[in-house]
């Protein structure tokens, strides 16, 4: 069960970086290059195959400027904060 929602969460995360990544104009070479990784490495995250670590993700979410509020979405967090603190980390 672990193991399903592990690549539940990493198809999940591969397809909204995909989408900032295109929606930025950006190519996976280019990417990869901005954050010190592979084209490979990017093209794996994004299709799910790879666990993407904290610090990769971080570089990736900076190159891309992807919103807080997207940020909130990928883990979930509004689950665990009360919508007081989010309005705060939204701002």
């Amino acid at each position: 069960e672990l193991f399903e929602e592990n690549e539940k969460f990493n198809s999940y995360v591969g397809d909204i970086l995909s989408k900032y990544r295109r929606i930025n104009r950006i190519s996976q070479e280019k990417l990869g290059g901005l954050i010190g990784v592979g084209r490979k490495t990017i093209s794996d995250i994004e299709l799910g195959l790879r666990t993407c670590n904290i610090y990769i993700l971080y570089l990736i979410i900076q190159a891309l400027n992807i919103p807080s509020d997207e940020i909130i979405n990928i883990f979930g967090i509004e689950k665990y904060f009360p919508s007081e603190c989010l309005y705060k980390i939204r701002k």
